[in-house]
């Protein structure tokens, strides 16, 4: 964790020139810490890099991404600190009635005409969240990203490493479809 921490704060991403072509040639590690700049390829190989050092499985993976996520675009998806928590709801206890207490006195009023102020009050509610409703879904079409021309093109790179002594499975964001596994072999 701390290894792709270090890679992902001390360097800049630069995105590739070409998104939907491999690029032609790779900068070695030593180069992409020196430029403190690079693409997908230029943070995986240097990740490897790290990883392989640390006594790591480690390889690059290359393969498909969305336009958000080559583009590092993380403006459509929410923000985990602001998940709303769960509510507790707390536990209304029934009070118990004291034979002395002073009893309410009853309601009087008509049973026909309280079922209808019901019936009046609900059908202004389900007014109200059928406005509220289209309202979000013409917002939602609203914010609905321009469609891709090169969707199911774009080509990225991503790491995936085991631990060595344990053949333990450790993968980092590698949900895409898979095309490449390079394996690299530490220098």
């Amino acid at each position: 964790d701390g290894a792709s921490q270090f890679v992902s704060d001390y360097l800049s991403y630069v995105p590739l020139e070409c998104p939907n072509e491999l690029p032609e040639s790779l900068f070695s590690p030593t180069e992409v810490l020196r430029r403190q700049k690079g693409n997908c390829f230029d943070f995986s190989n240097l990740l490897c890099s790290l990883l392989l050092g640390a006594g790591y499985d480690a390889y690059c993976v290359c393969g498909y991404a969305t336009k958000e996520v080559t583009l590092m675009d993380q403006s459509r998806s929410q923000c985990p600190l602001l998940k709303k928590k769960d509510t507790v709801q707390k536990e209304e206890g029934k009070v118990k009635e004291n034979k002395y207490d002073v009893k309410p006195p009853r309601d009087l009023r008509s049973k026909y005409l309280i079922k209808m102020d019901d019936r009046k009050v609900k059908e202004r509610h389900d007014e109200e969240q059928r406005v509220k409703d289209s309202e979000l879904a013409r917002i939602a079409e609203l914010e609905k990203p321009a469609p891709d021309e090169l969707y199911g093109m774009r080509v990225h790179c991503w790491f995936w490493c085991w631990l060595v002594n344990e053949r333990y499975q450790r993968t980092s964001s590698l949900s895409q479809q898979l095309v490449i596994v390079l394996k690299l072999t530490s220098t």
